[in-house]
């Protein structure tokens, strides 16, 4: 449960299990050596939180700008009062002026620069299946440096796949896969699973096994159409004294190979590995077209799983900074270290073994099949459960904080331009002055071209 292999794991008399985990071959008597806060949960609840409390609040430019903007305008609005009372001698153009500056000046425009680009793009993303868990969320995952990916159950289906049926007899791979899917369907192991989905999927059926007998660790066997099967690893061969073909390959690193023997004899072997999700790859490939200056964002895949189990996913996958063996504490320091070398990060997982670290990061991305601990951790969620949609996020976030730039640009540009005008600036060269009505026509235009401009996200889309 905490380390993140999708395959289940030995364990020997004496040895630790964490709670939580799922025993599939045998019985077993535990004892229990943690209770309540002293288990390895509650440790990583722990670090959740601490990671949570530890990061500071987003800056918030807007507000910066309001705080000093309104101050600045009701000067500008008492020297515009008093410069024509006393230039003019009247207090009604005084008084248009000063009204004509303070309408047009109110800060809606700047007001909504933010709010209307933030409001349209986090419904962009529900509709794409990514959640932004508000402002904070959606900026921090526009300033990125680096992505750190977790690998079972983010880059990789989480559970076991049959990758392949190779026969060493007479039987053709059809055979075999159907005479194992009926020894596998009455276990609940994750190989079992993978043989027996593969074996639906091609369309097979299969008869009942009988006197299925189960060896935990190693395999089982059981008679079917009359014939005694043997279906596991070389431990139950070799407790069979049975010999395997000499001319076969080792397995491939990252795959578990079973063996299917029929009265003895071996007829054939599987394959399985825990498969690399579809759009892997392609959302790697787009991550690393993401730049922020000049430089490509960073991305790094730390596992809990073995090394040799990670490193064909990720090579499949195209990644080259690969951290293996890996417990939640130790992906927490590594984001740390990450950070505390000037990176800022984002962490995809899907795991308990993940929550501290996606607490930790800048930004922490959740795939939606993940537990409720990790999405709970996360910034954002993803409810496609889809890599593809990592990319989408950070693309969907850089074009909402480009957005609200442009707003904020716009609301400042007009208010620059528009107060000097309402103060009546050109009133003395070409006797042109601002009424108060046109000042509110402005600037409700002002705020319509802002929201205008929010608008555009409605329409955004993964190849923009």
């Amino acid at each position: 449960m905490l380390t993140g292999e999708p395959t289940p794991q030995p364990r020997e008399p004496g040895g630790r299990v964490l709670a939580g985990s799922l025993n599939y071959d045998g019985a077993v008597t535990c004892r229990a050596e943690s209770l309540g806060g002293a288990t390895v949960l509650a440790q990583i609840t722990r670090m959740v939180t601490q990671a949570q409390g530890s990061r500071a609040p987003m800056e918030r430019l807007a507000d910066r700008a309001s705080s000093i903007f309104v101050p600045v305008v009701l000067g500008l609005a008492a020297l515009t009062f008093a410069t024509w009372f006393i230039a003019a001698h009247s207090l009604a153009l005084a008084m248009a002026s000063t009204v004509a500056v303070l309408v047009i000046a109110c800060p809606c425009a700047m007001g909504l620069a933010v709010p209307a680009a933030l409001t349209v793009a986090i419904g962009r993303g529900a509709q794409l299946g990514i959640l932004f868990k508000g402002g904070e969320a959606l900026e921090r995952l526009s300033h990125l440096d680096a992505v750190v990916l977790d690998k079972t159950g983010t880059l990789t289906e989480g559970h076991p796949v049959l990758a392949g049926v190779h026969s060493a007899g007479r039987k053709t791979s059809e055979d075999l896969l159907r005479i194992a899917a009926a020894a596998e369907e009455q276990s609940n192991h994750p190989l079992a699973h993978a043989v027996v989905d593969h074996a639906r999927s091609r369309g097979l059926a299969w008869p009942q096994a009988r006197n299925l007998q189960v060896y935990p660790g190693r395999g089982l066997s059981a008679t079917i159409e009359g014939q005694e099967c043997l279906l596991g690893n070389e431990l139950l061969f070799k407790e069979f004294s049975i010999a395997l073909p000499s001319q076969i390959e080792a397995p491939a690193s990252g795959v578990t190979r079973m063996w299917l023997a029929l009265d003895n004899v071996p007829a054939g072997y599987f394959e399985a590995r825990d498969a690399l999700r579809p759009d892997a790859a392609e959302a790697i490939a787009a991550l690393r077209r993401i730049r922020l200056g000049k430089a490509p964002l960073r991305i790094l895949m730390l596992t809990g799983d073995t090394a040799e189990a990670a490193a064909p996913i990720a090579r499949e996958a195209g990644i080259t900074e690969v951290e293996a063996g890996l417990d939640p504490a130790g992906k927490l320091a590594r984001i740390r270290e990450l950070q505390q070398s000037g990176l800022r990060v984002a962490m995809v997982g899907d795991g308990i073994n993940d929550a501290a670290a996606l607490a930790q990061a800048d930004a922490g991305i959740a795939m939606g099949s993940g537990t409720d601990l990790a999405q709970e951790a996360g910034d954002v969620l993803l409810l496609r459960a889809q890599p593809s949609a990592i990319p989408d996020a950070l693309n969907l976030a850089r074009a909402a904080l480009r957005i609200m730039r442009q707003n904020l640009g716009w609301a400042a540009a007009y208010n620059l331009l528009g107060i000097p005008l309402a103060a009546g600036v050109l009133y003395p060269a070409f006797h042109l002055l601002l009424t108060p009505w046109l000042a509110a026509a402005a600037m409700a235009l002002s705020s319509i071209c802002v929201l205008g401009n929010s608008l555009r996200l409605r329409g955004w889309s993964s190849s923009k």
